[in-house]
């Protein structure tokens, strides 16, 4: 029992996908079902970008703060930047300010390229998600988790879906809080992302190549969760 305890408490589980594929949701079940801690890698970079907002602003688009953000060339260093759990919650917190609640918006959503395509940027994430690891048995999306992040991880798995169907699930998700928002709309935007993601020069969406891989357009979010867990426990 204890080695199995010391086996239990270094896991590492990868989910990656493209965006909408619901691979956080399912992270989040998996972490919950198996009592590990979900990392959300997304919203560190989101961390990161708020902080660079409150020292640049918004600018009037989200071009012109890329272009500003690149002239300032502002480290990662600059910022206290920290994620804490409790109850397997993340919370990430600037300075000592909990600034979770404010890294959902559209307007930060648009300008987080430019810093999770940064380098230095995304070396101070991966400590971050490193330094995490050593402490937690854990469950982290992304887009190169299982491929450059963690490719020891004992477990990969790539969650795909169709456009349409990542698309209606977003339009759902995003249509109470924006009734003026149309499908196609949406689905424009999946498309350009997973060109973006599929094409940056660091930490590009790729498989990873020792992954399993599933397609979730028409299953159900339990009977994914489920299948997951079913392999999982075979495994174990």
């Amino acid at each position: 029992m204890e080695s199995q305890n010391r086996i239990m408490n270094s896991m590492i589980i990868t989910i990656d996908g493209p965006a909408g594929s619901g691979k956080s949701t399912l992270a989040k079940s998996i972490a919950d079902y198996l009592h590990y801690i979900h990392v959300d890698s997304g919203a560190i970079y989101r961390g990161y970008t708020y902080a660079v907002i409150q020292k640049i602003g918004y600018k009037e688009n989200h071009q012109l703060f890329g272009e500003a953000f690149k002239f300032l060339s502002i480290p990662p260093e600059e910022f206290s930047l920290r994620v804490e759990f409790s109850k397997q919650k993340q919370t990430i917190f600037l300075d000592d300010q909990n600034i979770t609640p404010f890294l959902r918006s559209r307007e930060l959503t648009e300008r987080i390229r430019y810093i999770a395509d940064h380098f230095l940027y995304r070396k101070a994430v991966n400590k971050i998600l490193k330094e995490i690891s050593k402490l937690h048995s854990i469950v982290i999306d992304g887009r190169d988790m299982g491929t450059e992040v963690f490719p020891e991880a004992q477990f990969k798995f790539y969650i795909d879906a169709s456009i349409e169907e990542r698309a209606k699930r977003r339009f759902l998700e995003i249509y109470p809080q924006n009734p003026k928002i149309t499908l196609e709309e949406i689905k424009k935007e999946i498309a350009k992302r997973d060109e973006e993601d599929k094409t940056r020069k660091i930490g590009a969406l790729k498989i990873p190549k020792d992954s399993i891989i599933i397609d979730t357009s028409f299953l159900s979010r339990n009977m994914v969760l489920n299948l997951i867990l079913s392999i999982l426990n075979f495994k174990f």
